[in-house]
């Protein structure tokens, strides 16, 4: 018996999630069904007419909205749970480095 499970791996680019995560680090993110603060999150961002997924820790709720910041940021995004991909629930350390 199994079960199955929805996962995706991901990898980082960037450094606003500095010293967590760094360039290149892979990760594994699955969807739950409520995030916490202090979790890792990847979710949709829109940035002009093109979708970009953001990895930011949660710092706080608000009702329905999750407050999410880079540890390495000082930009707040505002998330609604649709939006959410799934949090990280593993980290490949140089994954994706060349």
């Amino acid at each position: 018996m199994y079960e199955e499970v929805d996962s995706k791996l991901i990898v980082v680019r960037g450094n606003s999630m500095l010293p967590a995560l760094s360039e290149g680090d892979g990760v594994i993110i699955m969807k739950k069904e409520f995030y916490e603060v202090g979790d890792i999150i990847v979710f949709e961002y829109p940035q002009e007419r093109i979708k970009r997924l953001l990895i930011h820790r949660i710092i706080d709720i608000n009702g329905p909205v999750y407050i999410c910041k880079g540890d390495n940021s000082m930009r707040i995004e505002y998330v609604i749970p649709r939006k959410i991909y799934g949090k990280v629930v593993k980290i490949f350390e140089g994954y994706g480095k060349k």
